[in-house]
């Protein structure tokens, strides 16, 4: 038995294949939170399929356009995917902290961020202000 099966089609402007699977997989606006991950992931995962691809990935800037936040959002997420402790790195995907936060805890040692992974954000926020001011006061000695 033969069944006809429509399906919807929709004309993509551009030329770039992962712009493409970007938008067709937003189809709601996400938070900068949300976005910002995205960013990351899209541009990471650019990069290695820039690897074996013939045509041009997107960079940190385009991923940024594409999902409507800024650059600096995107290379926090970067930093997050490259230096985070996974379970750090799971709660950003969920949207339980900050990708700015958890760019600047991807900083520390892996140790430290093991012990800080299951904290509430205040005391993610905390840890980053600590490490702020120590940084600061090396600057200056």
């Amino acid at each position: 038995m033969i069944t006809a099966v429509m399906m919807r089609t929709v004309q993509y402007p551009g030329t770039d294949p992962l712009g493409y699977v970007i938008s067709a997989n937003s189809a709601a606006p996400a938070s900068e939170r949300e976005s910002a991950s995205d960013g990351g992931g899209a541009a990471g995962y650019a990069a290695k399929w820039h690897a074996t691809a013939s045509i041009a990935a997107a960079t940190q800037p385009e991923a940024a356009t594409l999902l409507n936040v800024h650059r600096a959002s995107v290379q926090r997420a970067r930093i997050v995917q490259d230096k985070a402790a996974p379970a750090l790195v799971k709660r950003v995907d969920a949207g339980e902290v900050a990708v700015s936060v958890a760019a600047k805890i991807a900083e520390l040692p892996m140790e430290e961020q093991t012990r800080l992974v299951d904290a509430d954000e205040a005391t993610l926020r905390g840890a980053v202000q600590k490490m702020e001011r120590a940084n600061l006061w090396t600057g200056l000695i």
